[in-house]
């Protein structure tokens, strides 16, 4: 944690934590979620079709949805748009 002379903080975790794929919004609410190195397990449901926004997910594929998935890049990363209410136990697999 570095203080700031403005009254704030920055907390940093280290330097190899940039490239790993993080949560940026989902319209639904996380029932799993588990990283293994550069990787990501989760599962969310809604109320509507699921729409969730990843960031630092370059290189990376996403598998095991129920239905189709589509994809594309926002300003704030990428967006997965699901066809239905729940995702099913989905993987995205990432190169290390």
């Amino acid at each position: 944690i570095h203080p700031a002379s403005n009254g704030s903080a920055k907390f940093r975790l280290g330097e190899g934590l940039r490239n790993i794929p993080e949560l940026v919004s989902s319209n639904g609410q996380i029932t799993s979620w588990a990283r293994n190195g550069r990787s990501l397990s989760f599962r969310i449901q809604a109320d509507v079709p699921v729409h969730v926004i990843l960031k630092n997910t370059r290189g990376c594929r996403l598998t095991g949805a129920k239905g189709s998935t589509s994809s594309r890049n926002t300003d704030a990363g990428q967006q997965f748009s699901f066809t239905h209410k729940d995702t099913g136990n989905v993987s995205l697999e990432c190169p290390a």
